[in-house]
């Protein structure tokens, strides 16, 4: 192969980046020089990835302590960090991506941390403020719906409290035996 057989490409044709908002060419690595969009691939990570719901939900379930995570600080930290990946995911998934399997994973992440904090009382104001900031969004109909639906029937989380039932029954045997106790003394007297 000779210097010669290679063909270069004119200028016209090479490919080159675009704005996902204003499919400007005058981009650098990280912002548009038109319109200003600031490029920040590096808040999302990799799909399903150390930054992601599911692994950020793994973490703070993997406690051992049921107080710990209910009042804690630790649990307004998890909460926080929920919300922040909340909003990055909707800022990034607002434009489209070039690779459509990490936008279909992101896209179900988002879907579901959406019905995940819908699922709590104490987010709702906070999803429906970010949500009418938002309303421009592409999917914010279908947000909604999950948002709504979430807050109707809230997520049933296996193994939330692994004794929860054994718990109930040992607080209902200690206020049986008492009672039963004063039924027989109270028998045995008439």
């Amino acid at each position: 192969m000779e210097l010669n057989d290679i063909e270069i490409l004119p200028e016209a044709q090479r490919p080159t980046k675009k704005c996902h908002k204003c499919h400007s060419i005058y981009v650098t690595d990280t912002e548009c020089e038109s319109c200003g969009l600031q490029f920040r691939p590096h808040e999302l990570g990799e799909p399903l990835g150390p930054r992601s719901f599911f692994t950020l939900k793994e973490e703070f379930e993997g406690q051992k302590n049921i107080f710990t995570k209910r009042k804690s600080m630790i649990f307004k930290i998890y909460r926080k960090k929920l919300i922040l990946r909340f909003r990055a995911l909707l800022e990034a998934l607002e434009y489209s991506f070039d690779d459509l399997d990490s936008w279909n994973t992101f896209n179900f992440e988002l879907l579901e941390l959406a019905r995940y904090l819908a699922s709590s009382p104490q987010n709702k104001y906070l999803l429906n403020r970010i949500l009418l900031e938002k309303r421009d969004h592409p999917q914010f109909f279908e947000l909604n719906k999950v948002i709504q639906i979430g807050r109707e029937a809230p997520l049933v989380e296996i193994d939330s409290y692994p004794f929860k039932k054994t718990i109930y029954f040992l607080c209902f045997l200690l206020l049986l035996v008492p009672i039963c106790m004063f039924l027989n003394k109270f028998y045995f007297i008439a």
